[in-house]
């Protein structure tokens, strides 16, 4: 019998505390990670879904959150809480395979999760995964002072996302680009977990040129 491995310790604690006692140091003002920081975040958490969705059967994380998003002592990011996380059963139940609907958190949750619509599938971790890069680069709880089961259902009824504006100014179009095609409300029109690490590794190919040669470091 094998023993089991230990598990990680991740002194780092979790991305959404993380980020909060960063803006009290920052008196009170949201806190925003460096393009660098910004584009590593987003990479360990694109990775991690690639390896997830590409298990054979596929696993869904399905509570994608900042809460669930662990930091090490070096500030990389690592996904936890796999509590409902589901794996894909590709056997046919009445010609089709069903999942719970509303489950995980209201505030990140894709719509076809909140509708109940019972054929989704990993692209509901592309969409939350599109919600918290939103939070890590702006440093803002998306639509905080609505309640979450607010927020999910106007985004399921009317499409509601935060605006892309000051996401665009502070990152570039490209990043931005990547975020509203990841919390499409139509789940096959998200990128894949793969095209997203493809995404954000030429992003950080950009900023590295740009940072040996001198000039201003935003994303794109």
């Amino acid at each position: 019998m094998d023993t089991p491995r230990p598990s990680e310790f991740l002194s780092g604690g979790n991305l959404e505390d993380y980020l909060l006692s960063q803006r009290k140091l920052n008196g009170g003002r949201p806190w925003r990670p460096p393009p660098k920081l910004l584009l590593q975040w987003s990479i360990e958490l694109a990775r991690a879904l690639c390896f997830l969705h590409n298990c054979n059967p596929v696993v869904i994380h399905r509570d994608l959150k900042p809460a669930n998003l662990l930091l090490n002592e070096d500030c990389h990011l690592k996904v936890g809480d796999f509590g409902l996380s589901k794996v894909k059963d590709m056997q046919k139940i009445a010609g089709t395979y069903c999942m719970t609907g509303k489950t995980g958190s209201m505030r990140y949750m894709a719509p076809e999760v909140f509708l109940d619509q019972p054929e989704y599938d990993e692209k509901v971790d592309i969409f939350s995964s599109a919600l918290i890069m939103w939070y890590m680069a702006l440093g803002e709880r998306p639509f905080d002072r609505i309640p979450a089961q607010l927020v999910a259902e106007k985004a399921s009824s009317s499409e509601l996302r935060p605006s892309l504006d000051g996401l665009r100014a502070h990152t570039g179009p490209q990043f931005a680009d990547l975020v509203k095609s990841a919390w499409s409300s139509v789940p096959s029109d998200r990128p894949s977990a793969n095209q997203m690490v493809d995404e954000l590794e030429d992003m950080t190919k950009k900023l590295s040129t740009l940072g040996k040669k001198g000039q201003k470091c935003v994303i794109s």
